[in-house]
């Protein structure tokens, strides 16, 4: 899984990097997004994470702030940015995927506003749902296990 463009867009280079964004609502649900269902991007139709590719110059925060402006137009501060999980994995193609999650807590659901071409809808996850009835992406079943884990303490 890797929320936002199409990963074609941005492998011009040995390694893929993309920053990812994890949402919890002051009520302590988490928000994702229902991607679009558009056979050229990168896991269509299922439930991701807000985020994409670094553009160039741009460091893992910078594009996890511009992102969640493009996408849902949130603002959000360098500071409210925690680094949740930093992971790496090697594509089919032999490249490597860098993704940097970041978790941004207490967000006031009701002002987030998916902007248009930014996939489906919202989609609100208790940490006591069952998320087998989801269709997510990989990488949210891995970070939905982390967070799961991190709040048993």
């Amino acid at each position: 899984m890797v929320a936002g463009r199409n990963i074609k867009s941005v492998m011009g280079d040995k390694i893929v990097k993309h920053a990812s964004v994890l949402l919890e609502s002051t009520d302590g649900r988490l928000i994702f997004h229902h991607r679009d269902n558009k056979p050229n991007i990168v896991n269509p139709d299922y439930i991701g994470t807000f985020g994409g590719g670094l553009e160039q110059g741009e460091d893992f925060t910078d594009a996890a702030i511009r992102e969640l402006k493009e996408e849902l137009n949130l603002v959000v501060q360098k500071n409210d940015l925690m680094l949740f999980a930093d992971y790496k994995k090697i594509l089919k193609n032999g490249k490597e995927l860098h993704v940097k999650i970041f978790l941004v807590k207490d967000i006031h659901p009701e002002k987030l506003v998916l902007n248009p071409n930014e996939g489906q809808d919202l989609v609100f996850i208790s940490k006591n749902d069952d998320w087998q009835d989801y269709k997510l992406t990989p990488l949210v079943r891995e970070m939905l296990e982390k967070y799961k884990k991190c709040h048993e303490k």
